[in-house]
């Protein structure tokens, strides 16, 4: 599968793994490490050098108790299988990573970037648990925030 982002790439191979190229740099990314992330930016460059990966990107962390929401991140391909899905979060949990799920502003500023899911749920399906289908029928498209400390 070929999907392209301006003038970076990325093809699917059948060995797990992702084909990672931009104007300079070309290099296979194990897909466990692709899923979830956006392309933009100098992507290739930071994890590649000479054709080879010099360092791993961290894995997203998900932050929810709703395990039909994890369910629904996978099938989207938001996360890989692997994975840490975590119900209560401290600082040192999201520092410096992805994390997919609503954290407290003080913890967002924290993490590199959060992706938060939208989900408009009916009023009355609130204070219950949500089915996969729930989650399908309203979950909107997942929205990516770089939160700063002003002062």
């Amino acid at each position: 599968m070929k999907k392209t982002w301006g003038l970076r790439r990325w093809w699917e191979a059948g060995r797990g793994e992702v084909w990672l190229a931009s104007r300079t740099v070309n290099c296979w990314l194990p897909r466990r490490y692709a899923a979830g992330m956006t392309w933009g930016g100098a992507l290739a460059e930071k994890f590649c050098r000479g054709g080879r990966i010099t360092r791993l990107p961290a894995l997203p962390v998900v932050v929810t108790r709703h395990p039909a929401l994890v369910t629904y991140l996978r099938e989207e391909g938001l996360i890989p299988e692997d994975c840490p899905v975590l119900e209560h979060v401290s600082e040192e949990d999201v520092r410096g990573r992805h994390v997919i799920g609503v954290l407290p502003l003080h913890l967002a500023a924290s993490a590199a970037r959060v992706t938060e899911v939208p989900l408009d749920v009916p009023l009355e399906w609130r204070g219950q648990e949500l089915t996969l289908a729930q989650v399908r029928a309203c979950a909107g498209k997942p929205r990516t925030y770089r939160v700063k400390v002003l002062r």
